[in-house]
């Protein structure tokens, strides 16, 4: 792909250089009526080219046109030759080009106050940031661009594409707010797929804010885009779904995902396949998630190579129009450059590196999402344990209590035991509620561990607040929640500790957490350590950490855990 790029490109330039070999020499000899005749004969060229789909030789003459309205210090005509190179970028994939291009003439058409261009511009460079995932940036222009914009079908779509870019944000309640007002505008019947990417949207977003009704949102999306055949819409209207159903129904999440992949694959756009992958690698395990992850790390460098190969065709094509004009060897010297060896050579390499580096995040993403599945199976079982088992032993002690179900000391001895058993049900619920995991986290950790403070047991917290919660994930949060969490526990049922103390530290990019008490150590019998720690081995090596402790009856208990501090990859 890439060797034929070069040869359809260097036959385009040279076949552009012979061209306008008329036209670009002696520009310094014309006078004014010439150039301009010049600029606009250029100008007219690249538009036929972009009529007809060459979009190669219109860049090259549109590139061309800019330079000659800048000696003619036509600065609009200029900046619209820009823009047009900048659609061109854009249409091929070189999202940092058509960036740069655009840049240029927006900085042109601010000066000029042309409203008109402004509007087409910032939501042109909306949609540049969007696709290079600079959320805020794209925000900015799309809010520019809704200032400006009178048409009322135009704003709304805006306002659903920048509650979009909320949602990637998780601002679910700015996205909410944006997309009621779409909802409510007189123009959303007027494109049924607009309607349903509204619909689906707020769906999606009131999910992620546990609303009721976003189950009800977003099946209306999907029936409107079952309707019109919509596939890059139904595509995300089932991973939606899936993500939906992924912590209450994982059969159901797993075929919304299959649905979505099945149907991505009709689509031309590479991104809705990898999300379509993405989603079915979160709900797979085993083979099947190796495979499917090795699909996504296939396709992902096959798209990256060929955005490389865009960006570098219509840089080299500018670099060459840098050169004289009037020189096509110089373009053709240009093209056949030893140099294309070196950068060929170095693209595949980084390619293969990123490969490497992909596969493994991917695989790393997906041992996580599977840890979070079976942190929110152990919430859903607490949840259950509590509604259902706790309340019919309640109900139950309830009965005996107040019936002559049976008498004398037998009743009392079922009583208790009943209690103790209810009392246990409890403690298995409260021991496995669910965890924040944001701002409030070392809040409610040391709340946790401030639970199992008394007047017999001391609990003493050190440091908590001295590491960076934010930046650790979510799943080595919960964790660490987790494992201090069973140790109290085996503390209060069988160390007689008066006094325990728990050290939070960083060091070495790692997370340090140091747990003592002056209990009875592990020689008591009731501590087996190979039964009774292993939920916390298992939760530690589970996000790449460690464990290791010292105990001896006369010291008490000591354990040290270390996990890595996220690694932040540029």
């Amino acid at each position: 792909m890439k060797i034929k790029i070069t040869i359809v490109t260097l036959l385009i330039l040279l076949i552009a250089a012979g061209c306008t070999y008329s036209l670009s020499s002696n520009g310094d000899n014309l006078n004014a009526d010439q150039l301009k005749s010049k600029a606009m004969k250029l100008d007219s060229v690249a538009s036929k080219w972009q009529v007809n789909k060459l979009t190669d030789s219109a860049f090259f003459y549109y590139n061309a046109s800019h330079k000659a309205y800048l000696e003619l210090n036509d600065s609009a005509s200029a900046a619209n030759s820009l823009f047009s190179m900048s659609e061109i970028q854009f249409a091929a994939g070189d999202y940092p080009g058509s960036e740069a291009s655009a840049a240029k003439a927006l900085n042109i058409y601010e000066s000029f106050k042309d409203t008109k261009f402004l509007l087409r511009v910032y939501k042109h460079l909306g949609a540049t940031h969007k696709e290079l995932s600079n959320i805020d940036y794209a925000i900015s222009y799309y809010k520019k661009a809704s200032e400006i914009e009178k048409d009322a079908f135009e704003i709304l779509k805006l306002q659903s594409i920048m509650a979009r870019l909320y949602i990637a944000k998780s601002d679910y309640f700015t996205a909410l707010e944006l997309l009621n007002k779409a909802l409510k505008s007189e123009a959303i019947d007027k494109d049924p797929a607009v309607k349903a990417t509204v619909l689906d949207r707020i769906g999606y977003a009131s999910f992620k804010q546990g609303n009721s009704n976003s189950l009800k949102l977003m099946n209306e999306a999907l029936k409107i885009r079952q309707g019109i055949n919509n596939i890059n819409g139904l595509t995300l209207s089932y991973i939606h779904l899936s993500e939906y159903y992924n912590s209450i129904d994982p059969e159901n999440a797993k075929l919304y995902a299959l649905k979505a992949y099945t149907i991505a694959w009709q689509s031309s756009n590479y991104k809705i396949k990898l999300r379509s992958l993405l989603r079915l690698i979160a709900v797979s395990d085993g083979k099947d998630a190796d495979m499917y992850t090795h699909h996504y790390a296939i396709l992902k460098n096959d798209a990256d190579l060929s955005a490389q190969a865009i960006e570098s065709k219509f840089k080299k094509m500018l670099d060459a129009a840098a050169l004289k004009a009037n020189d096509p060897e110089d373009i053709a010297k240009l093209e056949v450059s030893k140099d294309n060896n070196k950068i060929l050579t170095l693209a595949l390499v980084a390619s293969i590196f990123s490969s490497v580096l992909l596969f493994y995040q991917l695989t790393q993403r997906h041992k996580k999402e599977r840890l979070l599945d079976a942190y929110a199976a152990e919430t859903r079982l607490s949840k259950k344990i509590h509604d259902e088992i706790a309340n019919e032993l309640y109900g139950t002690l309830h009965y005996i209590e107040h019936e002559d179900v049976v008498s004398g000391s037998k009743k009392e001895k079922l009583i208790e035991q009943l209690d103790n058993i209810y009392l246990m049900t409890r403690n298995i619920s409260r021991e496995n509620n669910d965890i924040d995991t944001g701002l409030r986290f070392p809040v409610q950790l040391k709340l946790m561990l401030a639970t199992y403070s008394n007047d017999g047991v001391n609990v003493i917290v050190k440091g908590i607040s001295k590491i960076n919660w934010e930046k650790i994930e979510s799943i080595k949060k919960i964790a660490t929640y987790r494992v201090l969490q069973e140790l109290m526990v085996n503390m209060d049922k069988h160390s007689k500790a008066t006094v325990v103390l728990i050290d939070f530290s960083t060091e070495k990019n790692k997370v340090k957490i140091i747990y003592s008490d002056n209990g009875i150590g592990t020689d008591c019998p009731k501590i087996n350590l190979k039964n009774g720690l292993q939920n916390v081995e298992n939760r530690m090596v589970s996000i790449g950490g460690s464990i290791s402790f010292d105990s001896k009856s006369e010291k008490g208990f000591h354990l040290t855990l270390t996990y890595p501090l996220p690694i932040l990859y540029v």
